[in-house]
């Protein structure tokens, strides 16, 4: 079963790249000379390889709060929403603590971002545990729902920037080192792989996400684990956004957070939701992010050849991971 996930997510992968290619082809240019520029941009230099780092670490985070809701049945779709609803609850706290020690209003920024992911995370899953409600509807409306809420926020409320060109936050001065960033990062992924594969909480979890009927029979509390995986999922994205709000943009600016939530759900699929697997997916659209600002100064290639040859990976790993998963559920005949 490994085997046949690795298969497709590769498969996945060589075909998106290769649609890619045939676009560049249409239009004129060359496919090898625009990929070899994507490579270079994303692993030619300490500073590539460093911007491929910085954005491969929140799809890391948001692939595995993705991947721990997904395998306990929850589809987490909502990341978006949980980004503003940290951000949000980042710039509100540092402008309602002015004058306060640094090193207090950073711990109640953190405290508070992860607090306002995990309600944002909540809401669909208590409604699709509690009402029987798709949390996919609830969550994709939640993500518009913040989208409009931070629009406002930043261009009508306490928070907002007055005199600025574009709407955007006030900024927040405190700040989180890009170590500390990946430092954090590197022990989640160490955690998450232990207590997915050597505990028994991520034992329950998926015997919970594979056949809830089961899990309810063998006396597994199936209600209480699932929102469970609803808070550990908001808790991870509201880390994401700590790391985002006060690691390197200090601003909220409209729609900063748009498709954010896809980039991980791609990651997690294709990685199969295996750690190791969801870092390299990880890596590899951090890679074609990094690599699209070199892709543009370098060839007349847009940079949004990226964002296809993204779609096309996620068009593909999705396919992949339904075939596999219907597959599973028919006993891998």
């Amino acid at each position: 079963m490994r085997n046949r996930k690795v298969i497709n997510s590769v498969l996945a992968i060589m075909i998106a790249f290769i649609m890619g290619g045939l676009m560049v082809l249409l239009s004129g240019d060359s496919p090898l000379e625009t990929y070899s520029v994507l490579l270079k941009g994303s692993f030619g230099s300490l500073n590539a390889l460093k911007n491929t780092i910085r954005y491969s670490i929140p799809v890391v985070l948001l692939a595995y709060s993705f991947s721990v809701c997904n395998q306990c049945g929850y589809f987490n779709i909502s990341h978006e929403s949980q980004m503003y609803s940290a951000s949000l609850a980042i710039v509100m706290v540092s402008e309602l603590t002015q004058g306060w020690p640094s090193w207090l209003r950073l711990i109640l920024m953190m405290a508070a971002a992860c607090m306002a992911s995990i309600a944002a995370c909540m809401i669909p899953a208590a409604a699709k545990f509690g009402l029987g409600v798709s949390e996919v509807v609830v969550g994709v409306m939640m993500n518009y729902l913040m989208a409009y809420l931070t629009k406002h926020m930043i261009a009508f409320s306490f928070i907002a920037q007055p005199g600025s060109s574009s709407i955007m936050s006030l900024p927040v001065s405190e700040s989180v080192g890009a170590v500390s960033i990946t430092v954090s990062t590197v022990v989640i992924i160490l955690l998450y792989q232990f207590v997915m594969k050597k505990t028994i909480p991520g034992y329950r979890l998926s015997v919970v996400g594979r056949n809830p009927l089961f899990a309810n029979a063998s006396g597994l509390p199936s209600m209480r684990i699932m929102l469970s995986s609803a808070v550990v999922g908001g808790l991870l994205t509201g880390i994401c956004a700590i790391g985002e709000m006060l690691g390197y943009y200090h601003i909220i600016y409209s729609d900063f957070a748009v498709d954010i939530g896809f980039n991980g759900m791609t990651a997690a699929l294709l990685g199969a939701q295996n750690a190791i697997g969801m870092l390299l997916g990880s890596l590899l659209l951090g890679a074609l992010k990094s690599g699209s600002v070199l892709l543009t100064v370098v060839t007349s290639v847009p940079a949004e050849l990226v964002d296809c040859v993204k779609g096309f990976v996620m068009f593909f790993a999705t396919v992949t991971f339904i075939r596999s998963d219907v597959w599973m559920r028919k006993g891998g005949k």
